[in-house]
């Protein structure tokens, strides 16, 4: 609920944001005619950049136009601006690629989450996500900054919170969707870096 509440606020902002830049475009047509009339080319393409920017909504950190990804995407990249010091973000999928795939929200969810908490306990505070999609396969690298707290048994990392009946099943959960997909998963860490890199075949994940 949180992160469909969440996307409509970004659809508001957004048609709120385009209704304003109509009410004001012969204003913003003027200011155009006038750079490119002086060949001020490169001002004319910044203005224009601007008014791209204000009425998509500059204020979206996921916009693929995948709406429920975007809206796992942007709840919890804006948890990350709210909470850590340092957040990295590089994010390219094409428009319609996964629309309502309870998969790959699964997997995104989870570990986005997973990688917040732990970051948040670490004074470097630190988030990096990449997420491409290459000749037909969707590539996932996450990394977090992280206490260094970690219990590992055989190749499964178990949690070190109090509650484990209640935590600990994100990476078994997304273990379970990149099996069902066919996909690979490798996770490893350094003495303050835990990170994940996934790889999705598109077919198996639509």
């Amino acid at each position: 609920m949180h992160i469909y509440a969440q996307e409509l606020e970004s659809i508001q902002e957004s048609q709120k944001n385009e209704k304003t830049l109509w009410h004001d475009i012969k204003h913003h047509i003027i200011e155009l005619k006038m750079l490119l009339k002086e060949k001020k080319i490169q001002e004319a393409q910044e203005y224009l950049k601007e008014m791209e920017q204000f009425m998509t909504g500059s204020h979206e950190t996921a916009a693929t136009g995948n709406q429920e990804v975007d809206g796992i995407l942007e709840y919890m990249i804006k948890r990350a601006n709210r909470t850590l010091k340092e957040v990295n973000v590089q994010i390219n999928i094409p428009e319609g690629m996964f629309h309502g795939n309870f998969k790959l929200c699964t997997i995104l969810g989870n570990l986005l989450d997973n990688a917040i908490r732990e970051s948040q306990k670490t004074e470097r505070s630190y988030l990096n996500v990449e997420i491409y999609v290459k000749s037909g396969i969707l590539f996932l690298f996450i990394e977090n900054s992280y206490s260094g707290n970690i219990i590992k048994r055989k190749e499964t990392f178990k949690t070190t919170q109090k509650d484990a009946a209640r935590h600990g099943i994100g990476l078994e959960n997304v273990r379970k969707m990149i099996d069902m997909c066919g996909g690979e998963i490798n996770i490893s860490n350094t003495e303050d870096i835990f990170k994940v890199e996934a790889l999705l075949y598109i077919n198996s994940v639509k």
